[in-house]
């Protein structure tokens, strides 16, 4: 919209989530569109963008905690750090894999030199 265009673009919407935090999947993205792309022109119009990003009204009420959760399609995809951090898990537990092997191997070799002699 800021190029004078009257519809946000894919593109677009996943340029502005990634700079403010949320790194959505493709098929978040898609979700998106399919909820909220009424005219199935893969964009979003001013009209669209609105009542995706509108809030509802609270009544009050206790069950109205997570109305805001159940009312837009714009749900907070994991942030970068957890990417990270899960990333950083993976490789932990990859590397303990690989040492746990290694000593086995040697482990296993020790002993073969062992019966040899």
């Amino acid at each position: 919209m800021s190029r004078g265009l009257s519809f946000i673009s894919v593109s677009d919407l996943m340029f502005f989530l990634e700079n403010n935090g949320f790194y959505p999947r493709t098929e978040d993205l898609e979700a998106i569109l399919r909820r909220c792309d009424h005219d199935a022109d893969r964009a979003l119009s001013f009209d669209e963008f609105i009542e995706v990003t509108e809030i509802p009204t609270s009544s009050g009420s206790d069950n109205d905690k997570n109305s805001f959760d159940n009312a837009t399609p714009l749900k907070q995809s994991p942030s970068k750090v957890q990417f990270e951090e899960e990333s950083i898990e993976r490789l932990r537990e990859e590397q303990a894999k690989r040492e746990k092997e290694w000593r086995e191997e040697a482990e296993k070799r020790e002993k073969e030199e062992l019966e040899e002699a």
